[in-house]
């Protein structure tokens, strides 16, 4: 009788740590996108036009290679369209609630949030329809507590709000399993 890779045995534990391992670096280029977004809503706020023009350019530029990075590093066996549904439904998700809250910070968490949920990669064990509903869950629980904290304290809402979308995905994927 043959001996059993390891990964084998682990079974769920080896699957588990590509989700956390893609979380991890989809959140360095979700980060830079959220604060150069940052930077220009408040550059637009004080008036100064072309650096809010150009820090939102480059949130614009730096955002899709993390929906990118979530698809291709959890292994999704269909990338591109991962990819293309993160994109399509983070941004629309992150308007809507942008325009609901009048809150930029509540709107990119949102969004972000939808975005990685779409791109990453579901475990084999659970359904596709109930992981996603958790992960929406999730986000929107991530979501209020940006409102709270951006209504109350500011700072820690600017430096927690790139992590709070992309762990909470990372928290209800662990939680369906």
């Amino acid at each position: 009788m043959r001996a059993q890779p390891a990964a084998a045995v682990a079974g769920q534990d080896h699957q588990r740590g590509y989700g956390w391992m893609a979380l991890s670096l989809t959140t360095l280029p979700v980060t830079a996108s959220f604060w150069a977004a940052v930077v220009a809503f408040v550059a637009a706020d004080g008036g100064n036009d072309e650096m809010a023009a150009g820090a939102a350019a480059l949130a614009v530029a730096i955002a899709p290679l993390g929906v990118v990075v979530a698809a291709l590093t959890s292994r999704h066996p269909h990338p591109l369209w991962a990819s293309i549904a993160g994109l399509v439904v983070g941004p629309t998700v992150g308007v809507v609630v942008l325009a609901v809250a009048q809150d930029a910070v509540t709107g990119l968490v949102a969004g972000f949030g939808a975005a990685v949920a779409s791109a990453l990669r579901r475990p084999p064990q659970v359904g596709g329809f109930e992981l996603y509903r958790r992960r929406l869950a999730a986000v929107a629980i991530a979501s209020a507590l940006a409102f709270v904290l951006a209504h109350t304290i500011t700072f820690l809402a600017l430096a927690s709000g790139p992590a709070l979308a992309v762990v909470a995905v990372g928290l209800a994927d662990d939680t369906a399993r």
